[in-house]
C-alpha cells in the first residue's frame, strides 16, 4: 500500500483516505499498546478523527481496533459493549463503536476472540468466545431496538471450512 500511495510511509494512509473517498475506515488488529506507538501523521490526518482502543492487558502487542472518520461524521464513539455482562472487551481492545447521530446509525468495529490454541486450552477460549459473540449480539440488537441502523465491520475470527484457517496442516 505504502508504494502505491506515494512511498512515504507516514502520508500513506492520508493519501489512501483521500483518493479513495473514504468517509470511514475501520481497523482491527493493530497490536499497538497506546497512541505514542504511533508517528503523529497517523494519528492525526487532516480531515479525518482517529479513535483508537488498545488492550490493556500486560502483554504488548495484542489486539486493538481503530477507527478514522471524516471530521463531523461523529457524534460520540466508545469502547466495550452497551451491556455490563462481558467486561473483558474494554480491556482487550476489540469493540469500538460510533454513533452518526444525524443518520441514526451505528458502526461497530470489532475484533472478536480466535478459539484456536497452541496450547491446548481450545475449549477455554471457545467458551469465551462465545461468551464474546453473545454480549456482540446483545450490543447490536440493543441498537436496533433504539431505532438505529446498525453496521458490523471486523474481524469476526470465523472460518466456513478447514481451509480458510491458516494454520491448517496441508
Amino acid at each position: 500500500m505504502v508504494q502505491a500511495y506515494g512511498g512515504n510511509r507516514q502520508s500513506a494512509l492520508a493519501i489512501f483516505l483521500e483518493q479513495e473517498m473514504l468517509d470511514i475506515l475501520c481497523l482491527q488488529e493493530h497490536r499497538l499498546t497506546d497512541v505514542s506507538d504511533m508517528k503523529r501523521e497517523m494519528v492525526k490526518i487532516p480531515g479525518y478523527v482517529s479513535f483508537w482502543s488498545f488492550s490493556e492487558k500486560e502483554q504488548k502487542g495484542y489486539s486493538g481496533v481503530a477507527m478514522y472518520v471524516r471530521e463531523g461524521l461523529v457524534t460520540e464513539v466508545f469502547e466495550g459493549f452497551h451491556c455490563d455482562e462481558f467486561l473483558i472487551a474494554g480491556d482487550e481492545g476489540r469493540i469500538l463503536t460510533a454513533k452518526l447521530g444525524g443518520l441514526k446509525m451505528v458502526i461497530v468495529n470489532v475484533y472478536v476472540p480466535n478459539a484456536q490454541s497452541d496450547g491446548g486450552v481450545v475449549e477455554l477460549r471457545q467458551t469465551g468466545k462465545m461468551e464474546f459473540l453473545a454480549a456482540l449480539d446483545k450490543h447490536v440488537e440493543y441498537y436496533q431496538e433504539e431505532g438505529w441502523k446498525v453496521i458490523l465491520v471486523g474481524d469476526l475470527n470465523m472460518a466456513h471450512h478447514p481451509i480458510d484457517v491458516s494454520s491448517v496442516q496441508k
